[in-house]
Order: C-alpha cells, then sequence, then structure tokens
C-alpha cells in the first residue's frame, strides 16, 4: 500500500473513533450523565438503593426526574425505606410539597398519609366488587339515553371537558386536587321512578380495548359525594366502602357538599384504578379498579379525561364553583404540569368553550382561571 494511501486511511480511522466516544446513543443519557455528576456520593448511593429497592422499575429516560424527588423528599425528612415503600408515588408526593408549598407541619401529615395508606392491589378490588343494576343507583337506563326518548323525559345535560392527545404523548396516569364547591341536584319522576341529576367530577380515560369514567358523583338522596367507576366493559362500580359494608349506599363512604378532594387515576397492566384521598390527612377515603385490557399499559395510547358533568340534570341543579388544581399528567418518560399544548383541540360531538377547553348539552356553564393544570367551574340545568 502507498504511503499516501496509509494516511488517509489513518485520518478516517482517527475521526470515526473520536465520533464513537463523544457521541451518546441517546439524548436523554446526556441529562442523566450530567446530572449524576453534580451528584455527592452520598446521594448517588441514597438514589440508586431506592430505584433498585423500589417494585416499580423505573425506566432511563425518568431516572433524572426520580432521582431528583428522591433527594427532595430526602431533605424533607423522608428515609430510604419510606420511599421506597412510597415507590411511584415518589412523583405525586414531591408534586404536592412544591406545588402547594407545604411547610413542616404539612409535609409531616402528607408523608403520614401517604406512607400509612396504600392503595390496594388492583386485582384484590376487582375481585371483590361486582357490576351494580343501573335502576337500583337511580341512573337512567340505556332507552332514556337515546336522543329521542330524552329529549321526550326532558333530561338535560351539560360538560365542560379536557381531553390528552395521546398521538403526541402517552400520558396513562392523572392526579388532581379538587373542591368540590356547591352542588344541589333536583329530581324529577318518569315511568314512576325518581331520578335525580347526577353531578360528576371525575377523570376518565379511553383506549383501544374500552373506556372508563372515574372519580366522585353527588348523590342527593343520600347528601354526599361517593366515588364510582362507570364503562362498557366494567358496568357501574361504586367504591370498595360499598362491597365491604354489605353492598349499601347508606354506609359506604362519601364526603359532604363543599369538601376538597385528592384524584388519582392510573391506566397500567391493562386495569384502571382510582384513588381518592382525604387532603386534610391524605389518607385514602375509597378506591376501585376496573379490568381494562391490552389497550390500557403505560405504554399504550390512552385518551386521559377531566371534567365536569351534570348528567341526567333536572332543572334547578347547579354545580358551583367547582375548583381543580395542581393537576398533572404522567408517562413513562416524563411527569409534567397539565398544560395546554396536552390537549385536543377538537372533538366529535363536543365544541369549544374556550382554547382547549371543550363543552357539549345545552345546560349553563362557566369557568374562570383557565390554566389546564386548574381551574374554577360552575354548570347549572335553567
Amino acid at each position: 500500500m502507498r504511503k499516501g494511501c496509509k494516511k488517509v486511511i489513518a485520518t478516517i480511522l482517527t475521526a470515526a473513533m473520536a465520533m464513537s466516544v463523544c457521541s451518546p446513543a441517546f439524548a436523554s443519557e446526556i441529562s442523566t450523565n450530567t446530572f449524576e455528576t453534580t451528584l455527592q456520593p452520598k446521594e448517588r448511593m441514597l438514589c440508586e438503593q431506592v430505584l433498585e429497592g423500589m417494585e416499580t422499575k423505573i425506566s432511563q429516560e425518568l431516572k433524572t426526574e426520580y432521582q431528583k424527588d428522591i433527594l427532595l423528599l430526602n431533605s424533607k425528612g423522608f428515609e430510604e425505606k419510606e420511599l421506597i415503600i412510597l415507590d411511584t408515588d415518589i412523583r405525586q408526593v414531591a408534586n404536592l410539597i412544591q406545588e402547594l408549598d407545604m411547610d413542616s407541619e404539612e409535609i409531616k401529615k402528607l408523608k403520614n398519609g401517604f406512607l400509612t395508606s396504600r392503595p390496594t392491589d388492583p386485582e384484590v378490588l376487582i375481585a371483590n366488587s361486582h357490576s351494580l343494576d343501573a335502576a337500583d343507583l337511580g341512573i337512567v337506563s340505556y332507552e332514556f339515553k337515546q336522543d329521542g326518548a330524552r329529549a321526550s323525559t326532558g333530561f338535560i345535560e351539560k360538560q365542560i371537558s379536557l381531553f390528552t392527545n395521546p398521538a403526541l404523548n402517552k400520558f396513562y396516569q392523572e392526579s388532581g386536587y379538587v373542591n368540590l364547591g356547591n352542588v344541589h341536584a333536583t329530581s324529577k319522576v318518569v315511568n314512576g321512578e325518581t331520578y335525580y341529576t347526577r353531578p360528576y367530577v371525575m377523570f376518565g380515560a379511553h383506549g383501544s380495548t374500552g373506556s372508563i369514567d372515574a372519580g366522585l358523583v353527588w348523590y342527593q338522596e343520600h347528601n354526599k359525594w361517593m366515588l364510582f367507576m362507570s364503562g362498557a366493559r366494567s358496568g357501574w362500580l361504586l367504591g370498595k366502602s360499598y362491597y365491604n359494608n354489605g353492598n349499601s349506599m347508606t354506609k359506604a363512604v362519601g364526603t359532604a357538599n363543599g369538601t376538597d378532594a385528592y384524584l388519582e387515576l392510573k391506566c397500567s397492566d391493562g386495569k384502571a384504578h382510582i384513588v381518592w384521598r382525604s387532603p386534610e390527612t391524605w389518607k385514602i377515603i375509597d378506591e376501585q379498579a376496573a379490568e381494562m385490557g391490552d389497550g390500557f399499559n403505560t405504554t399504550s395510547e390512552i385518551e386521559l379525561v377531566r371534567e365536569n358533568t351534570l348528567a341526567q340534570g333536572v332543572s334547578g341543579s347547579y354545580l358551583k364553583n367547582v375548583t381543580w388544581r395542581t393537576v398533572y399528567l404522567y408517562s413513562t418518560s416524563k411527569t409534567a404540569k397539565a398544560e395546554k399544548g396536552f390537549f385536543k383541540s377538537a372533538r366529535n360531538q363536543f365544541t369549544t368553550y374556550s382554547g382547549n377547553y371543550l363543552t357539549k348539552g345545552t345546560g349553563q356553564g362557566s369557568a374562570t382561571n383557565l390554566n389546564y393544570y386548574g381551574e374554577t367551574m360552575s354548570l347549572s340545568i335553567p
């Protein structure tokens, strides 16, 4: 080989080696490595031990985010074993401390609530619950939900909603703090049966294998908000407290008009799981789960929903000043405060209320302080 050729080849090989050494495979590795280089040995060890001890294994994309939250919580008094118990709730607890600007006493209460009141295995919840008959729940039966029949019975609906765009972000979980405002539901008799307006403050999820509504429903006849789940696949379900108390509506756990609630809906392992906590103690008030199929996993394209609704509405009913705040969305790659770009600007059967807030129904609705991670909303049936 000629001397000139050897020189050219050597130059090419040197350049190729430099590129392979200097160019990381993924952008996420840059941020992870950069952050990890700032950690002290004790901090790095803590993060490693917590992540290794957690039941849920964290993706490389989320590692830096979890490390930051682990160190934040550790600085607020959470020990290694407590962080392992929190598992993926590390994200929620860290968000709440920062968003609600909690002082030491509030953090102590939050810590105690999340550590001592852990969610039930969804499999156990499903095994111990069963679908309920709509008539027994005071829910208008299917035949009355057809357009013509609905008009003839005079029921009116109104809702204002937000729908995530799963084509852009594969969020599988959402959480938020909500004040339930002021509610009143009137009733009417149809075919000899009394039906009350049903006000809902809720999350929801639509996937390739089913859809689910999950959150709180107001029962005027029982004077309380109660947990529910409803979907074609699951049927109507109430919270586990209903089934644990002899299938009794009067004994099921509920909360009064105007109180605060913290809701979390998680879609994973083919299931949907709704958890309702009290912001007073951060302990679980009630929870429920439903089998949803292969379209409900952490990497599925799931349309998450947040909405307030007056269903089977009767004149004189209202849901006033319901205020959401600190709403977060979760995927395998990020935790994000809800923002406009995550939500659809249009959807079938809905019209635009404002921005990406969508509405339907002939009742009246208004909303203020629209910032996507929270708002104040009122609905009524004139």
